[in-house]
């Protein structure tokens, strides 16, 4: 192997290397040969120098308290007997810079639960009473794709001492299900990208839930792939509210209002990572952009930025999603791009806008990640599934007003009228026996409602607005009463 290249040999290879990381993957061979003269030497060299510079840097892509757990400590904070009461201690289940984690069983309600212990050392920096707070409020979540927090407390220092930690280290902890499925970061450790199809869906999942914190005021603050768990095919939020509460708590115990900021740096939105005090529900969707872009290229949209200009994000050197997966429709290759804008004016600036915009990226048999033709077919259908309810509903009605007990009388139609001018499907419609209503499902792919209209017009009512699942088939009842679906 070649030494390592001089001062003046690496001014003159620098651009060289720049201009190879940000060429496609299939011209980078032909660069490469041409700069290496024909010299197998100097060219297996510049191959490990575009590879050590595309390599991950676990030390700098991990939050320090994790990277360093170790010096925290090996021995774990022994569970005070007064919450050893209230909670049974099964194993221990994972470590991180913050937190341990326990499977427990709850003792109260008979069920399993994942009880996370503050590290004493982290604790004693925090301020207490705002940690507390902060995640109070996050308890008060309740959304289907957010884990949510069942408990929270501060094991005094005397219960503490009592069972062998030392003076003063009372504990930090708060209380969620346990979650036995595995996270996102395992997903894609073990197998790699996601198919487009699932990839929409745990962003449409992430989403909704975003939304429902945003609506209530929090943010969630470190959107990654550790924090996203599976069940099924579906994706839960977990640990919303722990990272600004120990933001708040530690500005309350040091009286500042910037210069740290909390997260992990490969998703954290460009303000977020400069501490702007004014952090808003407008990071999350960055990291929501680094987190879908991840889980359809495989890596990070920004490994390759040199270290010193990762704060700034600059999107220039934003490698396009299709240079690592060329089946990425366009329109989610967009919406995956606005999320990542710079400046938070530039991003989708509601989780409901951005909801609005996955509804249209289908694939042909109507599920998630279309192409520009498949897309096309997807409007071809969806326009003939409307033209096909328009006029099932005209035959429906017109059957409706000439029924008699003649069965032998001539069909007569009516005037026809349109009964619904929304966007998405409009399908299987079901006249009321009165014939004044009509029940049908509505939306898109990855949410269809049952929707209730008037024949006569006015707007349609939804049966239900807390499902997180597709409804189909809506039937009445023989006394209009009650709707099957």
């Amino acid at each position: 192997m070649l030494p390592p290249p001089s001062p003046d040999e690496w001014r003159r290879l620098e651009p060289l290397i720049d201009a190879v990381l940000d060429a496609p993957v299939e011209c980078r061979a032909e660069l490469l040969a041409e700069a290496s003269g024909g010299d197998a030497a100097r060219l297996a060299e510049l191959e490990r120098l575009v590879a050590e510079c595309e390599r991950a840097y676990p030390l700098l892509e991990q939050p320090v308290a994790d990277r360093f757990a170790a010096i925290f400590g090996d021995d774990a904070p022994r569970i005070p007997e007064l919450l050893a009461d209230r909670y049974r201690i099964l194993r221990e289940v994972g470590r991180g810079g913050m937190a341990i984690v326990y499977l427990a069983r709850d003792v109260k309600h008979g069920r399993d639960v994942a009880v996370k212990v503050v590290r004493p050392e982290l604790a004693a920096a925090l301020g207490r009473s705002r940690f507390l707070r902060e995640i109070e409020i996050a308890a008060r979540l309740r959304h289907p794709h957010i884990v949510p927090l069942y408990d929270s407390g501060e094991v005094p220092a005397t219960s503490a001492n009592s069972n062998g930690n030392e003076p003063g280290s009372s504990l930090l902890y708060y209380v969620m299900p346990y979650e036995p499925g595995h996270s996102l970061r395992e997903r894609l450790t073990q197998r790699g990208p996601l198919p487009i199809a699932d990839v929409v869906l745990i962003v449409h999942d992430v989403c909704e839930a975003l939304s429902h914190a945003h609506q209530h005021g929090i943010v969630h603050r470190d959107i990654k792939p550790e924090n996203v768990l599976l069940s099924g095919r579906h994706a839960l939020i977990t640990d919303f509210g722990v990272a600004r509460a120990v933001s708040e708590a530690t500005v309350e115990a040091s009286g500042a209002v910037a210069g740290v900021a909390f997260g992990t740096p490969t998703y954290m939105a460009p303000e977020q990572a400069a501490s702007d005090p004014d952090v808003d529900h407008r990071a999350d969707i960055y990291a929501l952009g680094v987190l879908a872009y991840e889980l359809l290229a495989g890596r990070p949209p920004f490994e390759k930025i040199e270290r010193a200009r990762r704060s700034h994000h600059a999107p220039d050197v934003l490698t396009p999603l299709f240079t690592y997966r060329s089946d990425v429709p366009d329109a989610l290759a967009a919406l995956i791009m606005k999320c990542l804008a710079p400046l938070p004016a530039d991003r989708w600036q509601r989780a409901d806008h951005l909801l609005a915009q996955l509804a249209a990226v289908r694939d042909p048999a109507g599920g998630s990640g279309a192409t520009g033709g498949s897309r096309r077919a997807a409007s071809w259908a969806a326009m003939f599934l409307g033209a096909a309810l328009g006029l099932t509903l005209l035959v429906a009605l017109a059957i409706t007003l000439t029924r008699s007990r003649d069965e032998r009388a001539p069909l007569a139609l009516g005037r026809a009228r349109r009964l619904t001018s929304d966007a998405g499907l409009e399908v299987q419609p079901s006249m009321s026996p009165d014939g004044r209503r009509v029940a049908y499902a509505t939306g898109h792919s990855l949410q269809m409602r049952i929707a209730v209209r008037d024949v006569a017009g006015g707007k349609a009512m939804f049966l239900t607005t807390d499902s997180t699942v597709n409804q189909w088939l809506p039937r009445w009842s023989p006394d209009g009463a009650r709707i099957l679906f």
